[in-house]
């Protein structure tokens, strides 16, 4: 921790102290801006009213694992685990490293104003955990002073209340975002013919975000306060009676980050600070498990650029501590240094980036990671080829974990390919991407044959391969604008190799891995109203003890917008009305635990 701390100082005393000059905070080669992002790259629009799993699912073709609002909820991108997604704030990674996983239930979607999602191997820039891709929240600071606020409030007790407000004076911004949210989640079910109430599901979320940013000539220094504190009750399945069990996550994360220009240099330095708990307690089995990691993480990029060319390395540390009786004491700690550096050369037919990295740690024996981007665009179409090195890293839990835990585990390691063809025109935009990937050593919880625990092993090897399919397109009729999108995906998750005792034979789909997942949806805009129509499909997947079946859902939502005047403050005020599941379907995501039918929400959302 102490070695973090002296680096980051030692480069923000450099940064502070550099030539100052009128360079931009952007790459540009000549007339040429190299674009480093990937065409698999998906902006998610954000609102208070949802939470970050309903945005994914509606917006795109990714696999949420989840059993309602405020549960536990899991991300997995292109038949991968949720292991292999990697959940960042604002390039930060905040994945639970005791899981190795990111619970998307712990995120207000309402502290944030945007989220980006990155499909396909990620792991040579932005390291363990991104080997199927990554989501990263932010928000972007706004140059006026301003604010809103917003209340909602929805079927089985669901209320949401939530502000915001900006202050901007010269070079000085002060920022503050909170919301409240609390729901019941009492929705009836059936289960074998006879209708039941969902118990034990209350839960209620606070959050705050607090930034101040500082302007600097050639540069800005920024920090950020990020709160969570939630409390939930965890249900009974259909095959419990009852369940007293509840968890209690508590998140307090720092975030202090310096951008400057020194000569044709551009240097990003980021310190960061985690301090989260995780309290779950089951009185009737006498389980009250007090889980606590602490992490700390710095990284300082360098961007360069020379003529057509352009040159990026990165230094990252980490150091995390994780806490639970559950582990030794001296067998609790993790610490790691990566360098990476890529090469981005523009040759007019195409433009080539070459990138490679390389990590150290205490615990297991990371891989040399390259990467090969090739990019050729001609007109509005355009084709990208991608090559990398991927691995994952184990959980502490999977290493430490007592019983089970094996600290000679290896990383999970394998190889990647993407083709990607796109076409972006005035009213059309398609992408199709193929992609394959192998992964060895994959890390399974098994029962051991010497002890009679589970235990952590790498046993199993991974072929995953399918494509992943995005569309927009939009136009206008008289005086109203409509939308229509669609995502679709198709993936092939499958063993290698049969695993004795486990049910599991070669070719067998991966568990909680659907082989199509497709969303589309109608937005319609005239005058100061809008209609939105989402569809989403799941094919049925296979469970752990039972298989789950395929279901579709359809949402509907009415927003009208109107634009008001206080004391010469302009106002634009934002009534919503909701109607989820409108066809009232019964589904699973996860077995055993129902979802709630056709449910209803309102919503108002003031902006100043």
């Amino acid at each position: 921790m102490k070695y973090i701390l002296s680096v980051w100082l030692a480069m923000t005393v450099l940064l502070l102290s550099g030539q100052q000059d009128s360079i931009p905070l952007k790459s540009t080669l000549g007339e040429i801006l190299i674009q480093d992002v990937p065409l698999t790259t998906k902006p998610l629009k954000l609102s208070a009213n949802l939470t970050f799993s309903d945005h994914l699912t509606r917006q795109s073709s990714t696999y949420v694992r989840s059993y309602g609002k405020g549960s536990l909820a899991t991300l997995s991108l292109r038949g991968g685990t949720s292991q292999q997604t990697l959940l960042q704030w604002d390039g930060v990674p905040i994945q639970n490293p005791m899981l190795g996983l990111a619970d998307l239930s712990l995120v207000s979607s309402a502290l944030f104003s945007k989220a980006t999602l990155h499909s396909g191997g990620q792991s040579t820039r932005y390291g363990s955990g991104a080997i199927c891709g990554v989501l990263d929240i932010k928000n972007i600071d706004q140059e006026t002073t301003g604010g809103q606020a917003g209340i909602s409030v929805g079927s089985y007790g669901s209320t949401t209340y939530n502000v915001g407000y900006q202050w901007v004076k010269n070079r000085l911004s002060l920022s503050m975002r909170g919301a409240y949210e609390v729901a019941d989640n009492d929705f009836t079910y059936l289960v074998g013919g006879n209708e039941k109430k969902q118990a034990n599901a209350k839960f209620d979320s606070k959050g705050l975000l607090l930034g101040a940013r500082y302007r600097l000539k050639n540069g800005g220094l920024k920090l950020s306060y990020w709160l969570q504190d939630i409390h939930r009750g965890i249900p009974p399945t259909t095959v419990q009676n009852r369940s007293e069990a509840t968890q209690d996550d508590h998140t307090q994360r720092i975030r202090l980050n310096l951008k400057k220009s020194i000569g044709k240099a551009n240097v990003l330095s980021v310190l960061a600070y985690m301090d989260e708990d995780n309290n779950y307690d089951d009185p009737p089995s006498l389980i009250a498990a007090r889980n606590n990691f602490k992490r700390w993480l710095s990284t300082t990029t360098v961007t360069q650029s020379y003529a057509r060319t352009q040159f990026q390395a990165k230094l990252d540390l980490n150091h995390t501590v994780g806490n639970t009786d559950a582990y030794d004491a001296n067998q609790n700690t993790f610490q790691q240094a990566a360098l990476y550096a890529s090469l981005h050369r523009d040759f007019n037919y195409a433009d080539i980036k070459l990138a490679l990295r390389t990590e150290w740690n205490n615990l297991t024996s990371p891989p040399l990671l390259p990467s090969l981007t090739i990019n050729h665009q001609s007109g509005s179409q355009s084709i990208r080829l991608k090559i990398s090195r991927e691995y994952r890293v184990p959980g502490l839990n999977d290493l430490f974990w007592r019983p089970g835990g094996n600290p000679d585990l290896r990383p999970e390691r394998g190889w990647n390919q993407e083709l990607t063809l796109a076409h972006k025109g005035a009213h059309l935009a398609v992408d199709a991407t193929i992609y394959h990937r192998k992964l060895e050593d994959w890390i399974l919880w098994l029962p051991s044959t010497e002890t009679g625990f589970v235990s952590a092993i790498n046993i199993a090897e991974v072929r995953s391969r399918g494509i992943e399919v995005n569309s927009q397109l939009s136009g206008q009729f008289h005086k109203t604008n409509w939308q229509w999108t669609a995502q679709y995906h198709y993936g092939r998750s499958t063993h290698l190799q049969a695993i004795s005792g486990q049910r599991i034979s070669a070719g067998d789909q991966l568990i909680y891995t659907p082989l199509h997942t497709l969303s589309s949806g109608w937005k319609i805009n005239r005058h100061q109203f809008s209609f939105q129509v989402d569809n989403r499909y799941t094919s049925p997947v296979r469970g752990i003890n039972e298989d789950v079946d395929g279901y579709f859902l359809a949402d509907l939502q009415l927003n009208h917008k109107k634009k008001y005047k206080l004391n010469k403050v302009g106002l634009i005020g934002i009534f919503s009305f909701s109607v989820n599941n409108i066809l009232d379907n019964e589904y699973r995501v996860v077995e055993r635990r129902p979802m709630p039918g056709r449910n209803y929400t309102f919503s108002f959302n003031i902006k100043f």
